[in-house]
């Protein structure tokens, strides 16, 4: 039987006593003394005009999570503070500690179990550490300095429940080896619920804080959101020599790919890139980066709930259940393992690719989130805390387990959408996946067809496109009137014909006929409409949405055109003048 090597998961609870350096709490005394903190010396808290509102008090949320199926705080007693308007952006408040904590030049771990219900907007939330240094020479300083400024990687959202914030720090060591007589000591640790500036909002609001963690774990003790990311979803690239340029499949012979937004460390690609595979099928994760010294790790969401569970086997392969599917590069001990359990000399492996992986064989079908990520050593999907110093990203789209056929349906007023075949109605037409419809659009006497919407996915009759979890339900595509034939007929392209349904629905627009009439030229000239040409007394049909914009005037040497529209006689009017 293998062992397994657990990696915490987005709402995987940690034990305190087991992972913890320091924990503060305060339904016990584990802390000096609490009060207020600004940094801003003209502050009416540091001048005594306000003395600021700081107290433990009662849980205010103790309710279970339904996310996570438990109450993540129970504890009796927390710590509030009254986030003021009159101070500064580092307004917070100050826990004084019993003991100090040493900074090295070690990585560690702040968490915060947080209750922000009030907070006006989403912000990143701030920790400063008060304390002073202990190398010989440091003496003078008082222990009142401020030894280090940690600040969320992402917004922290305003919240009706407890949410755990996470921070990290470290310090600068004189001492090439770290002894008992470097380093930093902090005796007092600052909470900064909000890093804007207070003046710009309408009023305070009470921020409530408990369990505060200080430990080695960059992982949450549990999290609510969905696909989480350790950085803002929005952050900009820092390494533009290192780029993900596409990311891709390849799945019974036929090649799918994507492309990351230009500039944007994640890309959210799920509207616009499915890749398609069937349960039981080998496939091939393929990507193009440019740079070295990084690594690949692929995921896929088979339990639909919103997460990336991961997990893998002492011989470096995933874990039964695991949803990291494949990856080129991670260190367990001293060696460098790929997800097939074949060992490499070390990290650099971005450019040899990432092994192929099996899609479960008794994976429903359903469209699933896939994730694509670039990061140096970590298996997290959130991200390492350097994957954007070290030039990395995500890539997220679809993928979809599917099946033999394709349900197709037409609905439209004022018309139809029929098979081209044989004008047969489309109402649950089986057709086989993945492969052209030709279809035809039959308006009705007196209106013309507009083009029509597609959608395509499992649940094509959702009223919203998104599911709980974010995850599409269907794909929209919009089919341009331009892009119907003549004869009314369009061909649906195969990439379009995927999941299990196919929904089709039409835009019949009353239709009117106009008469151009030109004016001066030389009785040159004319109009371009939909990709054809019009002289002086043609007739042009149109929808009832048709403006003189829809035109586009022939250009005549010497003159300029202006068109206009006699929407009572039906006219389209152009008119040319001699250029000046």
């Amino acid at each position: 039987m293998k062992k397994n090597i657990l990696f915490s998961a987005a709402l995987m609870f940690f034990s305190l006593a087991s992972s913890a350096q320091t924990a503060i709490t305060f339904d016990s005394n584990d802390y000096e003394s609490i009060t207020v903190y600004d940094k801003w010396e003209k502050s009416p808290f540091r001048t005594g005009v306000l003395s600021g509102n700081v107290a433990v008090t009662p849980n205010p949320d103790l309710k279970v999570d339904e996310a996570i199926g438990v109450a993540p705080n129970t504890t009796s007693n927390v710590l509030a503070l009254q986030r003021s308007r009159f101070g500064s952006n580092t307004f917070g408040v100050r826990i004084n500690l019993k003991e100090p904590i040493r900074m090295t030049k070690q990585l560690q771990y702040i968490h915060i179990m947080t209750y922000l219900k009030d907070k006006p907007v989403a912000s990143r939330l701030m920790v400063i550490g008060l304390g002073k240094r202990v190398e010989d020479g440091w003496n003078w300083q008082t222990g009142e300095e401020e030894q280090f400024w940690a600040v969320t990687n992402t917004n922290v959202v305003p919240k009706d429940g407890w949410q755990d914030v996470v921070v990290n720090f470290k310090g600068f060591s004189y001492s090439k080896e770290e002894n008992a007589n470097s380093g930093v000591d902090i005796y007092s640790l600052v909470i900064v619920p909000d890093v804007r500036s207070p003046h710009a909002d309408d009023a305070d609001w009470v921020a409530y804080f408990d369990e505060i963690v200080i430990d080695n774990n960059p992982d949450k003790r549990f999290s609510t959101d969905k696909y989480t990311l350790i950085y803002d979803k929005d952050a900009t690239i820092t390494r533009p020599e290192r780029s993900i340029n596409n990311v891709g499949l390849v799945s019974s012979g036929v090649t799918y790919t994507s492309v990351p937004t230009k500039g944007k460390v994640y890309s959210d690609n799920t509207l616009v890139s499915v890749f398609s595979a069937k349960a039981g099928s080998k496939v091939q994760p393929t990507y193009d980066y440019t740079g070295a010294w990084m690594n690949a790790y692929v995921y896929v969401d088979w339990n639909k709930n919103g997460k990336f569970e991961y997990s893998v086997n002492e011989d470096g392969t995933p874990a039964e259940g695991s949803e990291v599917v494949s990856y080129n590069a991670l260190q367990i001990g001293d060696t460098w393992y790929k997800s097939d359990g074949t060992t490499t000399a070390d990290g650099n492996t971005i450019a040899s690719g990432v092994p192929p992986f099996t899609i479960p064989a008794d994976t429903p079908a359903g469209l699933y989130r896939m994730r694509y990520k670039i990061d140096w050593n970590n298996l997290d999907p959130a991200g390492g805390s350097s994957i954007i110093s070290d030039g990395g990203g995500y890539v997220d789209l679809m993928l979809d387990v599917h099946g033999d056929k394709v349900s197709v349906s037409a609905s439209q007023l004022n018309g139809d959408i029929v098979l081209a075949s044989d004008e047969s109605a489309l109402q649950g037409y089986l057709t086989d996946y993945a492969q052209p419809l030709k279809v035809k659009d039959i308006p009705a006497p007196g209106f013309m067809q507009n083009g029509f919407d597609l959608k395509y996915g499992y649940n094509v009759n959702a009223i919203e496109q998104l599911d709980e979890n974010g995850n599409p339900n269907w794909i929209l595509v919009n089919v341009p009137q331009s892009a119907i034939a003549a004869d009314g007929t369009y061909t649906i392209p195969a990439e379009y014909m995927r999941g299990s349904q196919v929904g089709i629905k039409g835009d019949m627009q009353q239709a009117y006929e106009y008469t151009l009439k030109i004016k001066g030229g030389k009785g040159k000239g004319g109009v371009l409409y939909d990709g054809q040409k019009y002289k002086s007394g043609k007739k042009i049909f149109v929808s009832q949405f048709f403006t003189a914009d829809d035109v586009d005037a022939v250009d005549v040497d010497g003159y300029k055109a202006k068109a206009s529209l006699d929407a009572q006689n039906k006219i389209i009017k152009v008119e040319y003048t001699k250029s000046k």
